[in-house]
């Protein structure tokens, strides 16, 4: 069976949809779908990947995959669920359904979906597929992704809100879409960008219409993102750090850590910051979770550090906690952690954001949390929407670790 003709399948297509199936596998590689809200992006994909290209192309795997499995659930599998409700008599083609509690499909042509998640690069080198849907690719690892494209086959399409640059700008978008020579060579097949807002999408409620449209007049910065579909920096998120997905420097001058103690509402963070040439410094986060014990805790950071750093080097680095802690850093110190309270002083907080934004920071684009925070943190604004020189006390756990390690570093090694 081949089907050629949309139109028996679906009663409710954009332009999106249009364009991603005019980007064929026989002549693209890569599609990378950047919209804004509502666009209709995940939903018209889910149509192509789960619905049209299974039936045009008997006897194929597809695998959608997204960072979480409740990100998966919230997006993909609930718009597939949709375009079922909106045309039932796709059922008629769905052999199997099973659900345990990631969702596979088998069709009658023998054609196969799978909804998964693959967060680790590790578990992305098993298993290979004809097609393949990342979405919301900028909260997915590069290293997974580059596992996971080289193991399809036909084609891989990714969408994303463009929030914030990632790796899809350092290896596609910033290069005019051309990899390298060695990857154009094995497959000479194009990478297409399909950029989408909320206008391609005719079937947009009146009530999302009027929310992105909002931010037209009260933030211009959502209304880049959301409303344009393009790539936006926030203009008063306090930290601007580059990313990189080259792996740290093997090579360097120093290398320090940042703690910040957490448990079940906040996270345990650990930073590492690796000291190249002047300024200079590659920052990649270790830990950052909730509900360590202690005993866990200690454990856990000797572990990420050694598996960094090697464990003959341990003794001669040096790990700034928060100085409030003493008992945690004590607990530390007797598991082999050469742990210190990090420098504190009257408005420690400010005066350390200031030491932080003196130094060139590479933030590993493996460190999600990092980066998020990166992306939130701001200072507050009094009821006159006036910034005061205080920031807000949230999206601040690594980037407390990275403050404690750069400001001691920079007050107490540094200059020693």
């Amino acid at each position: 069976m081949r089907m050629v003709s949309t139109e028996p399948l679906f009663s409710k297509t954009t332009r999106v949809f249009d364009k991603n199936i005019e980007k064929s596998a026989e002549r693209y590689k890569l599609v990378i779908n950047q919209g804004g809200g509502s666009s209709s992006k995940t939903f018209s994909i889910i149509q192509k990947h789960a619905f049209y290209l299974p039936l045009v192309y008997p006897n194929t795997h597809t695998t959608v995959t997204a960072c979480s499995f409740p990100a998966l659930a919230r997006g993909c599998i609930r718009d597939y669920d949709m375009v079922l409700s909106q045309d039932p008599h796709l059922d008629d083609f769905i052999d199997k359904r099973v659900q345990t509690p990631h969702l596979t499909i088998t069709y009658n042509n023998g054609s196969v979906v799978e909804f998964i998640t693959i967060d680790k690069p590790e578990t992305a080198r098993y298993g290979k597929r004809d097609f393949l849907f990342i979405n919301e690719a900028n909260l997915v690892p590069y290293e997974v992704f580059r596992q996971l494209y080289q193991r399809t086959r036909l084609q891989t399409t990714l969408d994303y809100n463009p929030s914030g640059e990632f790796w899809v700008n350092e290896h596609f978008l910033n290069t005019g879409g051309r990899e390298s020579a060695e990857e154009r060579a094995a497959d000479p097949r194009g990478v297409a960008l399909i950029r989408s807002t909320f206008l391609d999408n005719p079937y947009i409620s009146d009530g999302e219409k009027s929310n992105i449209l909002r931010y037209k007049e009260t933030d211009p910065y959502l209304w880049e993102i959301y409303g344009m579909g393009n790539f936006a920096q926030a203009p008063d998120r306090i930290y601007s750090f580059a990313t990189s997905t080259m792996r740290p420097p093997a090579q360097y001058d120093a290398v320090f850590y940042g703690m910040d103690f957490g448990y079940s509402n906040d996270p345990t963070t650990l930073i590492e910051c690796r000291f190249v040439g002047g300024n200079k410094v590659y920052v990649q986060e270790l830990i950052y979770q909730k509900g360590l014990t202690s005993q866990d805790m200690c454990k856990l950071a000797l572990s990420t550090m050694e598996q960094s750093i090697g464990s003959e080097n341990i003794e001669k680095t040096l790990v700034f906690c928060d100085p409030s802690e003493p008992m945690l850093i004590s607990e530390l110190n007797l598991y082999g952690i050469p742990a210190r309270g990090a420098y504190r002083v009257a408005n420690s907080i400010i005066n350390g954001i200031n030491v932080v934004k003196t130094y060139d920071v590479v933030v590993d684009a493996s460190s999600r949390n990092l980066i998020k925070e990166c992306d939130n943190y701001r200072f507050v604004k009094n009821k006159n929407e006036v910034y005061k020189n205080t920031p807000i006390d949230c999206f601040n756990h690594a980037l407390d670790a990275l403050r404690y390690c750069l400001f001691t570093y920079d007050k107490m090694i540094k200059v020693s």
